[in-house]
């Protein structure tokens, strides 16, 4: 085998290691809190990074075709509503590359506002349900899942791995031109 084989073999195989591949299936574990009547939901991958900005989808038990509540979650992973009807919820959360799960949630009631002082003008009212990071499990929520290992970087390293080894091919066939004149 030639030289040049031998490098463009090389060559192949780095592209081809470096080169995208479909993301792994892994589980998702969901998290539901409640407080003053409301409902959070957020999942988290098995190996720790939330959902932030994933997309969601709350039904109701009533059904019909239009969606109680749908939006993204926040950057902790969290989607939050108060359900208005007892019965059993559907809340579906999916990141863009299609993970996530779909949790159901049992209301057994629901509790009716107690009569609040109503608040002075130009005040904003209080959050039903405050959120944090940690949750109410205790965990710390990952900082970031970063974009190392991303899909996108995946691609850069096999678009540079291809470039670097056309050049190389080409320096060894500028080579080869020198030699032969």
């Amino acid at each position: 085998m030639s030289r040049t084989t031998s490098l463009a073999l090389l060559s192949l195989a780095a592209a081809v290691a470096a080169a995208p591949t479909p993301a792994r299936a892994h589980g998702v574990v969901a998290q539901v809190e409640r407080s003053d009547g409301a409902v959070a939901v957020r999942l988290r991958y098995h190996d720790g990074p939330v959902l932030a900005g994933a997309t969601y989808v709350v039904q109701s038990p009533r059904g019909g075709d239009a969606p109680f509540a749908e939006g993204r979650t926040d950057r902790h992973g969290w989607v939050a509503f108060t359900p208005d009807v007892p019965g059993r919820w559907t809340v579906r959360i999916a990141d863009a590359t299609g993970h996530g799960k779909t949790v159901e949630v049992d209301v057994p009631s629901v509790a009716t506002p107690a009569a609040a002082p109503a608040p002075p003008p130009g005040a904003a009212a209080a959050p039903t349900i405050q959120l944090s990071p940690q949750g109410g499990s205790g965990e710390t929520a990952a900082a970031g899942t970063g974009w190392i290992g991303s899909y996108g970087f995946r691609v850069l390293a096999a678009v540079t791995a291809i470039v670097l080894a056309f050049r190389i091919l080409l320096g060894v066939q500028r080579a080869r031109r020198g030699k032969g004149r």
